[in-house]
């Protein structure tokens, strides 16, 4: 099984989160309002604690997008049988920071690894740096037999699972 890709809660979400604990451990200390203290600190736990991610299976050809909470994790297998290749393509990131009135802008060129199906459908597997995306790609195109089509320096080129070993 590879693990491609884990997520937490975007920033801003995990701040509230933790402010929800620090509010919950002041009503409870301070104030002696226990079930709402008790309450918030739950909340702010579970949501600190929450992940969503992809794994795969290469050798059954399967694919797992899941949510994990706690200890609890609630898996969605898809079978990806009829996966055609993977494409590498490059894509520019763009951030906008904005504080008070200062405006910035930034610009990075990443790669992005794609699964590819029949029918234009596609699945976005990972992003990242070149250098650190094409591992993973061709680990991933040897455990599932697959072909990798590399649009990401300019050049259009096929990659071989020959060519890989």
């Amino acid at each position: 099984m590879i693990t491609i890709r884990k997520e937490k809660l975007p920033l801003p979400f995990r701040t509230l989160a933790t402010v929800f604990i620090g509010l919950g451990l002041y009503s409870i200390a301070i104030v002696h309002f226990i079930s709402f203290g008790l309450l918030s600190v739950l909340v702010g736990i579970v949501a600190l604690s929450m992940q969503t991610g992809l794994a795969i299976d290469p050798v059954n050809k399967r694919l797992n997008k899941y949510t994990k909470i706690l200890w609890f994790q609630q898996n969605n297998w898809q079978t990806i049988n009829d996966a055609k290749y993977i494409s590498i393509v490059r894509v520019i990131l763009r951030h906008k920071y904005n504080f008070l009135s200062i405006s910035r802008s930034t610009a990075e060129t990443m790669c992005k690894v794609n699964l590819i199906f029949p029918g234009r459908k596609y699945i976005p597997m990972f992003t990242g740096k070149y250098e650190d995306v094409m591992p993973m790609a061709k680990e991933l195109a040897k455990g599932m037999d697959l072909n990798i089509y590399d649009n990401s320096q300019g050049k259009k080129e096929w990659i071989y699972e020959i060519s890989l070993n």
